[in-house]
Parts: C-alpha cells; structure tokens; sequence
C-alpha cells in the first residue's frame, strides 16, 4: 500500500478519538478504510457512515458509489459525465453548477450520505466512518452539516478520511487537537485504530 498516515485526535473536552485516514488521490485511502471496516465487523463491533467507492471504465475513474456502512447497497454518488436523466443531477454551487471538480452530483448518493450520518448520530455505532472530506466541508458545506452532530454524538470511534493538504485545515475546522501520527504502511494498520486482538474488552 502506498505510504499514508493516521492521525488519532481528540475532540476539544473529550478523551474519544477521531482518526483521520490521510493520502494523495488515489492512494488507497479508500481500500484502507474498507480494511478497516472489515476488521471491526469481524470483532463484532458496530459501524456506520459511508465510504465512497470509487468506479473505473478503461483505466479512467468514472465515478464513485457511495455505501453506507451499516448494510445496505452502494448507489451511485456522482459521475464524470451528467446522466441522461437530468433531474437526478443536484446544483451544489448554484446555476450551471452541479458538479464539484469534473464530477457531477447525484441526489440519490447524497441523500443516502445525509441519512447514514444522521443514523450514525442519532445512534452512534462503535466505529463511524467518512469517506471523505474536503473543500465543500471546510466551507461548511457538503456533509458538513451533518458530520458536526456526529462528532458530538461520541462515538468509540470515528475515521475521517481526507486529503493530504486538508489535514491540518480539517482539524481547525472541526476543533480537533492533541494530533498523534501513526504509520499505516502494512496490513497492521486497522489494529492501530481499533487496538490488538484481545483487546476489545
């Protein structure tokens, strides 16, 4: 795996961690954090959020699906090409607008992100997970809105995945302090999130 980083923070008056999962496009933060998620069903802990997979055509990303991580089917989140369907589409920066880089958003992924954080704060699972965020988040858009109840409702644990340069921004916007890095390089990495086999009281 390509080298990347945890960064285990704390929230302002809280001693629960908030991981946030770090590397350039196209690392392979994604591929972490399903690792990560499949550890922490096989011990049999609680997850919810979403991860946004991504969708390849002839070597090109075409898109992403987003899956919420409580069950349920991936649906389709955005797309490079605007589908046929044009009402599908949701304007996120107003007129002639709906698209964020060269991916047009749809209103089915979006939804479906909205209602798995809401879940996820109304009932907080043991591992919460967010793939991912950026631009639209650090101002106070995009999930933004619905990822600050989250943090307040405390989950065990929660996994923010973003961008390498975004890190620090994230972690002002979002009020999180007391940064501890943790190489995540091996197959190793999810047990330094979760803790060691044995460990899970």
């Amino acid at each position: 795996m390509i080298g990347q980083c945890i960064i285990a923070s704390h929230r302002k008056g809280s001693a629960l961690p908030v991981h946030i999962l770090h590397g350039a496009p196209r690392s392979g933060k994604t591929t972490a954090l399903r690792a990560l998620v499949r550890r922490a069903r096989e011990r049999g802990r609680s997850v919810g959020g979403f991860l946004a997979l991504g969708r390849w055509r002839d070597g090109r990303r075409e898109g992403f699906d987003l899956a919420p991580a409580d069950g349920g089917a991936a649906v389709p989140l955005c797309r490079a090409e605007a589908p046929p369907d044009g009402p599908a589409i949701v304007e996120l920066h107003g007129e002639g607008g709906p698209r964020v880089g060269k991916f047009h958003f749809l209103e089915e992924g979006l939804r479906a992100g909205r209602e798995a954080l809401e879940r996820a704060a109304q009932a907080p699972p043991e591992v919460a997970v967010v793939d991912e965020l950026g631009f639209l988040e650090l101002a106070g858009g995009g999930w933004d809105p619905w990822v600050r109840p989250l943090l307040a409702a405390a989950p065990a644990v929660v996994v923010l995945v973003v961008r390498d340069e975004l890190v620090d921004d994230v972690c002002r916007h979002y009020g999180l302090d007391a940064v501890v890095r943790h190489e995540v390089g091996d197959a190793g990495w999810p047990d330094a999130v979760l803790g060691a086999p044995g460990e899970d009281g």
